[in-house]
Parts: structure tokens; sequence; C-alpha cells
């Protein structure tokens, strides 16, 4: 008789992307780690039909819009739950730290259809997943201290601490600190004169603080909780007018909320999952020297977002059929210090069924989205309804068995919702957009070669 010894395997988690019948980019953390990036946005460009726009290194607003679609048709998923800005529907990706990155993925349809029926609303999926603690046997606690340092007095430390409390639950903390002065020079031409000069106010400080909790109840139910925190306080450098480089405008950005995951694999074709975030967001710009009355423009946001979601799904796994139904539901509002807003309130229902059928070389998936959204106005006391119905068909083939070419056919319809504000009437607006996407995929494994065909209407 012999006694085997212990033997640990040590291994990346799943990603928990499918295969899907149109398209997923995917970025893992040994991928990531080999580009020589500092940021979120500098890696996303890597990926085909995508378009960052920057608006200014680093604490800039940093926005993604997928095949020109524009930033408001993309959905940014932050561990699984959507990243939402009720004040301009554009996510900015610059709040989230690239050091604690597993996996990023930029999903083009529906990748992944147990998941909830926001990822169905938009024509493109940007998903950010963080890392998750693994720990040997003899050692339950895992500490990262890094720092980095550039030009202009770039200060950048951060701190990842992950901690094992038994076998079942573990934690982790990601910390990391940014200040850059930025008072780079350049050269200031007017007319024959050629001055050298310094820019001024560039000045910014960042602080992201992400913690988190696992808890594996059994291997059939899992729970994570997430609280992240951003803050970060900027200079605005002015124009440089008549040789006056001066500027003393100020920008504060806040950004706070909580949310909860659970699963449970009630029996091997049913799944269950339950999602829950609470968002705050606070937005401050002061411009000192502005000519009004007050001798100062000082503007002031605030955003809140209550958030629920619930997700069934029926693998038969046997016979190549599954079905899932998923629900959510939102409550945000928002309010400035600025008289006579509209303080608007936002409530939003969307449903999803979707249904996915494969045989032999071939899949197909539909969904059909109910989307019912009411906006209250508090100024002017009035209530407005939308409700649609959109669809979304995709069809993946492969004719041939001992080749792998394959054929992809996905098309959607898209009923987006999104307010904007009008800074200068102080008055709430809905924009409506529909988008029509057609792509057809042809792909070619062996000879590493794909011909790739996009029609938009």
């Amino acid at each position: 008789m012999y006694e085997l010894k212990e033997v640990e395997v040590v291994a990346n988690t799943f990603s928990g992307v499918v295969l899907n019948p149109i398209h997923i980019q995917t970025m893992d953390s040994s991928t990531l780690e080999k580009i020589p990036a500092m940021q979120l946005s500098d890696v996303v460009k890597y990926f085909s039909g995508v378009t960052v726009k920057d608006y200014g290194g680093i604490g800039g607003l940093k926005t993604v819009s997928v095949r020109s679609l524009g930033a408001n048709h993309t959905l940014v998923l932050y561990d699984g739950l959507a990243a939402s800005d009720y004040q301009t529907g554009q996510i900015n990706i610059g709040r989230f730290s690239l050091d604690n990155m597993e996996v990023i993925s930029l999903i083009s349809s529906e990748g992944n259809f147990f998941q909830p029926a926001r990822s169905y609303s938009s024509a493109s999926v940007l998903s950010f997943q963080t890392l998750k603690p693994v720990f040997s046997e003899k050692k339950p606690v895992n500490i990262k201290v890094s720092f980095r340092g550039g030009s202009f007095l770039l200060l950048n430390p951060s701190l990842l601490v992950e901690n094992r409390l038994g076998k079942k639950v573990s934690t982790s903390v990601n910390a990391e600190y940014i200040y850059n002065k930025g008072e780079y020079s350049f050269k200031l031409q007017n007319g024959n004169l050629i001055s050298k000069e310094r820019r001024k106010n560039t000045d910014i400080q960042v602080l992201r603080v992400d913690a988190n909790a696992y808890v594996n109840f059994s291997d059939k139910q899992f729970l994570s909780a997430k609280i992240f925190y951003y803050y970060a306080e900027q200079g605005l450098p002015g124009a440089v007018i008549l040789y006056n480089t001066s500027s003393r405008q100020r920008m504060w950005d806040e950004n706070l909320f909580a949310q909860l995951h659970y699963r449970y694999d009630i029996t091997q074709n049913i799944s269950y999952q339950a999602n829950g975030k609470i968002n705050y967001s606070y937005l401050r710009y002061l411009d000192p020297d502005y000519l009004n009355m007050a001798g100062k423009l000082d503007n002031q946001y605030w955003q809140r977002e209550y958030y629920i979601s619930n997700t069934a799904l029926y693998d038969m796994l046997v016979r190549g059929f599954a079905l899932s139904l998923s629900n959510d539901l939102s409550l945000g509002n928002m309010n400035t210090s600025m008289p006579n807003f509209a303080n608007p309130t936002r409530y939003s229902s969307l449903t999803a069924l979707t249904v996915s059928c494969v045989r032999r070389r071939e899949l197909l998936l539909i969904t059909l989205l109910h989307t019912y959204v009411s906006d209250k106005i508090q100024k002017t006391d009035t209530n407005t309804n939308y409700q649609k119905f959109t669809p979304s068909v995709s069809f993946t083939s492969q004719p041939f068995k001992d080749v792998k070419f394959t054929i992809r056919v996905f098309y959607k319809n898209i009923f987006h919702k999104f307010q904007q504000r009008h800074r200068l009437y102080s008055a709430c607006h809905t924009a409506i957009a529909r988008s029509k996407i057609l792509k057809t995929q042809l792909t070619w494994e062996p000879c590493s070669a794909s011909g790739l065909a996009s029609v938009f209407a």
C-alpha cells in the first residue's frame, strides 16, 4: 500500500465568457503584463474596431466607441455589473485601474446569455474582470507593493493585500494613489516672437480603493461583494491669452459604489443568480475667475442609483437547448447646485428572454428584450413613459466537419435612452437612440485568414 503525496494545482480562474455567435476579443492577465501601458485606455486600443477618445492624459475623460456607434452605445461592465452615468450617458474608463485586471473582454453581441438584462441593451459590451485571490496551502496572505514614477513628478504607489479567512472566505483590497504635477514646458509663438513657457495648474491626484469579499458556501453556491471608491482632484489649465498662462479652475470627481453577486446552481440544468448595486457620484467644477454677479462659477452635481437584477437559466445539456430569463430594476436620480435645474428621476425595467439551440455544427441564439422607462422631472412635475420590444438573432454554422470554416450572422435592434443636460438653460432633455446592426463574418482558422463584412443601418 502506497500513500500518494498531496498535489497542488494552481491556475487562473475561468473568465466567464463562453462561445459567442459573433466575436469576442479578450486579454488575460498574462497578455496585459506584456503590454507597455499604464492606463486601461492604452490597452483597450488594441481591440479591433475600437475608438478610444482621450480628453487629456492622466485624469482626463476616456470613453470607448465600437464601430463608430458612439460611447453611448458601449456598455461597461465591472465585475459583471454595469457602470452608469446619468449626466453624460458615457462611462469614463479612466476611473478603473489596470493593476488588478484579470480579463478584459470586448463583446459585439450576446456572448453569455446567463447575464443581467442590461447586457442586452447596448450594441457592444466592454467587460472588466478583476483579479481573484489565489492562495497556496502554507501562505494564507498575499501582499504586493509596487511603485512607479515618471516625468513631471509622477508618483504612483499601489498596494494589494489578499487574505484567506478559512476554507470558504477570502478577501482582497487594492489601493492605488497617483500624483502628477504636470508643469511641462512649451514654446509660445506670437508672430516672430517665440518664448518658452511652462504650463500652470496641471496638477492631479487620484485615489482608488477596491475591496472585495468572496464566500464559497459550496460547489453550487457563491457570493461576492465589492466596494469601490474613486476620488480625483485636478487643475484645469486654461487657454494662453496675451502671454497669460495662469488658471485657477479646479475639478473634483468622486464615485462610490457597492455591489453584490450571488449564484446558485440548483441542479445540473437549472441555475439562478442575483445582483444588487448602490452607486453614488459627485462632480464639482469651480472657476473663481468667472465674470458674473457671484464673482465665480461653482457647479456641483450629484447622482444616485439603486439597482437589482435576477436571472434564471434552464440548460438541457443533452438536447442542446437552453432558456434564460432576466429582469433588471433600477432607480436613479440627479440634482445639482444650479437653480431651476430639472432634477430628473428615472425608473427603468429591462426584461430579456433568450433561447439557445445547438444542432450538430449550428448554433442559433434569439433574444427578445423589453425596455420600460419612466422619467419624472421635478421642475415641471411631469412624467414621461417609454416602452419597446427589441429583438436580436445570432446564427453560427460550421458547414464542414474537418475544416474549421465558420459562418456567423448577427442582427440586433437597439432602443437606447439616455438623458442629456443642457448647461445653458439648465433643462433636461431625453434622447432616444435607435440602431440596427447586421454583421456577417467568415472565419477560416487553418490558414489564419478571416473575412469580415459589417453593415450598420
